[in-house]
């Protein structure tokens, strides 16, 4: 049976029947939510819990085939080819007993979740006088502490729109190459290499810019970028001066001299959040003192970088002291939804304090 591997090490058994077997499956997703009528169609509601909801399934396999039955089989949990009942029925028992979710990749979207089952019994129908045998089953999404699965490397490529991702995978001084096409999007020259394949966050390398001399060019076009969530943090206990973050001719993303908070980059529309947590934009927090935390900056009207193409790291002879982890950048605004789960995935992959 295929397993996916999560970014702590961990590995879970892959849901193990061909995506086409299904007959129907009826995706779902809930909320956890307080609300209490006020009276006179006033009401009052607060959500807690995670605010990418929690994902249900419903999964009608009409046809699946035993002993005798000519149906591909399938490869089983402990390694073996086996049928597909039979890889569905050692499943639900093996998640039952152990009480370690497996892993499902849903139809709808794409995205790749931890799950487990919801049936207290699991029956099957069997064909009269053959192996074929019928059956549905409802499984919904569950979360572990320190565990995600998401896999952004595959969300990039498959978004419509250009993305750019930039992780501990592809570090090659004096290039760290886009993970969606290999290309080196940004590069260092002369002195002012950044140190790559170092300096570990919950157990995964960042790129270390020192704060005097590292920074990167960008490849990437100026006035394409929509959306940027990076997973950074700044080693200091206030800036030391405009620190560039990203910094295009004309607009630039960059912290406060002496202080904690990104400057307000004056774009129409333009929204932040940290760790998923959205901030005024004349109050936005950064990720400070050795912090990891989850940056989104979000220009749905307009463009956040414009002008030349962007540099990482510098703006005017500021040179910012940071860790980096993770960069997400999307060419066009991306679902609210969508940032949500690459948020979520974020802050649990690099350990941000939420």
């Amino acid at each position: 049976m295929a397993t996916v591997t999560a970014t702590n090490g961990e590995t879970f058994f892959l849901w193990p029947l061909p995506a086409d077997s299904a007959r129907g499956v009826s995706p779902g997703i809930s909320f956890n939510e307080v609300s209490n009528d006020l009276g006179n169609g006033y009401e009052a509601q607060a959500l807690y819990g995670s605010d990418t909801g929690v994902k249900t399934w419903q999964i009608s396999q009409n046809t699946l085939g035993g002993t005798d039955f000519p149906l591909p089989n399938v490869t089983g949990i402990n390694g073996e080819e086996v049928t597909q009942e039979q890889a569905l029925w050692d499943l639900y028992c093996e998640q039952k007993i152990t009480g370690k979710p497996f892993a499902y990749t849903c139809p709808r979207d794409g995205n790749t979740y931890l799950v487990k089952f919801d049936n207290p019994t699991f029956t099957y129908e069997k064909v009269f006088r053959a192996a074929q045998y019928s059956g549905q089953v409802s499984i919904s999404q569950v979360r572990e502490d320190g565990v995600t699965i998401f896999d952004l490397e595959d969300y990039a490529f498959r978004h419509p729109a250009t993305c750019y991702l930039f992780n501990e995978d592809g570090h090659a001084t004096p290039n760290w190459a886009n993970e969606v096409d290999g290309s080196n999007t940004l590069t260092s020259t002369g002195t002012g290499i950044p140190t790559f394949a170092g300096n570990a966050q919950n157990g995964h390398n960042t790129v270390r810019f020192d704060g005097t001399t590292d920074f990167m060019s960008s490849l990437i076009t100026a006035g394409t970028v929509s959306e940027i969530i990076i997973a950074l943090t700044v080693r200091e206990a206030a800036f030391g001066g405009n620190d560039g973050l990203f910094a295009s001719s004309t607009q630039q993303l960059l912290g406060t001299a002496g202080g904690t908070k990104w400057q307000n980059p004056s774009i129409t529309g333009f929204e932040y959040s940290l760790n998923g947590t959205s901030y005024a934009v004349t109050d936005m927090q950064a990720p400070m003192n050795n912090v990891f935390g989850v940056c989104h900056f979000r220009s749905p009207n307009s463009y956040l970088l414009t002008g030349s193409a962007p540099v990482l790291g510098e703006y005017a002879s500021a040179f910012i002291a940071a860790d980096i982890g993770e960069i997400f950048i999307a060419t066009e605004p991306i679902s609210k939804p969508d940032a949500r789960l690459i948020i979520e995935h974020l802050c649990i992959k690099w350990a941000a304090n939420t």
